[in-house]
């Protein structure tokens, strides 16, 4: 028995609030040409398990306090009969299932008879897995099928225990680090405008789009590399940045990357072994997308040197709005990640073929997984379907590589000659601004009024720590919300604004200065 980590309690408290999800499942699948043997699988599978400590770990109370257990775990491959035209469903009820914490085993297998070649899947719970496990799951099981199908010896000592790479130490340079990047960082700048506000009492309902790039966007991925000397998946990011910013997003972004400090440690070890880790990029719009890649480059590299820090102390820096415990402190993920198994990888002599499955949900507004291969890549969006709509994604994913090809043809061109950058996020449709239309002019400050607006900015986002030139939109505020400030900032003022202004002047100070003018002007 041991105490859990943080970064346990924070999975276990999450299947609490939601136990009929399969939220933290991680589901692989692999598909043959032709049957698998299950008696080969089996003890294949019992190999597997006896190898990797993490797939025999279980959590269950002690009381009230999350315990986490070492035991001996049998994970019989379940054989799952397949109506016609059935195999997608029943996948997707295999990987959303949720795991009990009760001492249960947090992994199980599927076996998926199929005319068109059986499924082998598996699924795991985060506790015990993460994504980059996968990799290491599907080769062992492949080199111990073989063994036992085919007497194919094992490599030696490949049946001794794997040790995990263990926890890295916090050091006084990660704090530091960790501090000065995150310091004054505002996650509710992240909110887009496109999608829909999150609801009172989330289910995390998730769906996922997948789709192959297109050859002239991996094309333009490798130039950007080349030319702006930096990796492929910095180029992603940088474009991920750059998508976010031109729908909504403040200048000022946080992200999250799950990234395995560990490196070569954990090559071969199955376990929760990734962080991850709030990647703040404050963009210059003057900046070319080539100078964003390589700060995007450069944060990824000073990342993984001050890696040794776990989430929750650096997540402390960013503030958040309490009520969206879904999405706090960050709204959007992004991820990096090879495929599970080499291209030519077999199976008793037939080529298999490795795909991500969906678990049904989503904790965050959406995740782009990135998948490079050999011969191209795969985007893989998975997404909240309590805020956003199939349609929102599809426009995503195609804006996505136009920004990519666009930097391609120009990568020192200024980030808003790439593609145009909007300056303000638009209202949404259903929000309607009073009639009377007044234009901005300066005028003399007035003190009382600059003061009324600064109580209701922290009245409406509330906060008491704002100041004349808080950012009504980086502070957290919706375009709903702004409705109301509108609204009420003209009773105040004694004068009516169009709702536009707010987000042409998004803070006490500038909304004051255009009050100001609006009662010269009625006046005048």
């Amino acid at each position: 028995m041991q105490d859990v980590t943080e970064k346990e309690r924070s999975l276990w408290l999450l299947q609490q609030l939601v136990p009929v999800s399969g939220v933290s499942n991680i589901p692989v699948g692999v598909r043959v040409e032709g049957h698998v043997r299950w008696w080969p699988m089996q003890q294949a599978m019992n190999l597997v398990v006896a190898r990797h400590r993490a797939l025999r770990t279980v959590y269950r109370t002690d009381g009230d306090v999350p315990r986490r257990y070492l035991s001996d775990v049998d994970v019989e491959i379940e054989t799952v009969a397949v109506p016609a035209n059935g195999l997608d469903d029943a996948l997707a009820e295999f990987a959303a299932r949720p795991f009990a914490l009760d001492g249960s085993p947090l992994v199980r297998a599927g076996l998926f008879p199929s005319a068109e070649g059986d499924v082998f899947c598996a699924v795991a719970h985060h506790l015990v897995f993460d994504a980059g496990s996968s990799r290491v799951l599907i080769n062992d099981l492949l080199t111990a099928y073989a063994h036992f199908s085919n007497d194919v010896p094992l490599p030696p000592g490949w049946s001794d225990e794997v040790p995990g790479p263990g926890e890295l130490a916090p050091t006084a340079e990660a704090r530091s680090f960790w501090s000065e990047l995150l310091d004054g960082a505002r996650p509710a700048g992240m909110k887009l405008h496109i999608g829909r506000p999150e609801p009172a009492s989330p289910t995390l309902d998730g769906d996922v789009l997948q789709l192959d790039l297109p050859d002239t966007t991996v094309s333009a991925i490798r130039s950007l590399s080349k030319r702006a000397k930096t990796t492929e998946n910095a180029v992603y990011l940088a474009a991920f940045y750059l998508l976010l910013l031109r729908n909504g997003a403040a200048d000022d972004l946080v992200v999250g990357v799950p990234i395995d400090v560990h490196g070569v440690r954990r090559a071969a070890s199955i376990g929760n072994h990734a962080n991850t880790f709030a990647l703040r990029q404050r963009v210059n719009r003057e900046w070319s997308f080539a100078e964003l890649a390589r700060r995007t480059r450069d944060l990824l590299v000073e990342v993984m040197r001050n890696g040794a820090m776990p989430a929750d102390d650096f997540l402390e820096h960013l503030r958040g709005d309490p009520a969206e415990w879904r999405t706090t402190p960050f709204r959007h993920m992004f991820n990096y990640l090879p495929a599970a198994t080499p291209e030519d990888a077999s199976l008793d002599e037939r080529p298999v073929r490795t795909f991500r499955l969906h678990n049904g949900a989503s904790r965050f507004d959406f995740e782009f997984l990135v998948m490079p291969g050999t011969n191209g890549a795969s985007l893989r969006i998975t997404f909240s379907r309590e805020v956003h709509d199939r349609a929102d994604l599809e426009k995503l994913a195609a804006e996505y590589g136009a920004l990519l090809v666009a930097a391609a043809d120009g990568p020192d061109r200024r980030l808003d000659d790439v593609l145009p950058l909007p300056d303000r996020a638009p209202a949404p449709a259903e929000v309607t601004a009073p009639p009377t239309e007044v234009s901005p002019q300066e005028g003399e400050m007035d003190e009382l009024l600059l003061s009324q607006l600064v109580a209701l900015w922290e009245r409406l986002l509330k906060r008491s720590d704002l100041t004349p030139d808080s950012h009504f939109f980086t502070e957290g505020g919706r375009s709903l919300l702004a409705a109301r400030l509108i609204n009420e900032a003209g009773r105040i003022a004694g004068v009516k604004v169009k709702l536009s202004r707010l987000f042409a002047a998004p803070t006490p100070r500038g909304l004051a200065s255009h009050i100001i003018a609006a009662r010269a002007k009625a006046t005048g």
